[in-house]
């Protein structure tokens, strides 16, 4: 089951990684590393904010 467990795991990394090699051809756009985190940062404190709101409201 183990085996079974890690090929799994290797296949989703691989589809992951083949996904990112796609879209990396299909754009010109690059970013770093502290651009994307703090894209993301920026997404979870909206998501947040939203929550935060709509507990209120409720």
């Amino acid at each position: 089951m183990e085996s079974y467990d890690q090929n799994r795991y290797d296949s989703m990394v691989y589809d992951l990684l083949r996904e990112a090699e796609l879209q990396a051809v299909s754009t010109t756009e690059r970013c770093t590393h502290e651009e994307v985190m703090a894209k993301a940062r920026a997404l979870l404190n909206n998501a947040e904010e939203w929550n935060r709101t709509k507990d209120r409201l409720s």
